[in-house]
């Protein structure tokens, strides 16, 4: 299956960043993305999407309490990723 030929799954996301962006939950999730070594995408529904390996623009995002947000990624094994990052992003890190 081409990852190319199908529109980026959208994703609920409840934890990534709050009102106040909280660096420990953003620091979680790019730190996942740089494990995969892969490029990825994340960005608001219609939005420019960002480079989700980098912990300041994930938190400069800002992705408030069950707002939508688009990952994507193109390389190889991109839905196992894609779908890691969703598991981890309906996942409470400031739970944890």
């Amino acid at each position: 299956m081409n990852p190319a030929s199908h529109p980026a799954p959208t994703f609920r996301r409840p934890h990534l960043a709050a009102a106040r962006p909280c660096p420990r939950p953003a620091a979680q999730f790019t730190q996942t993305v740089l494990r995969y070594g892969v490029p990825v995408l994340i960005g608001r529904e219609g939005g420019a999407p960002i480079d989700a390996s980098s912990v300041l623009q994930v938190m400069g995002l800002a992705v408030k309490h069950d707002e939508a947000v688009v990952l994507s990624c193109e390389a190889p094994g991109a839905d196992q990723v894609l779908d890691d990052l969703a598991t981890l992003l309906a996942t409470d890190l400031d739970a944890e």
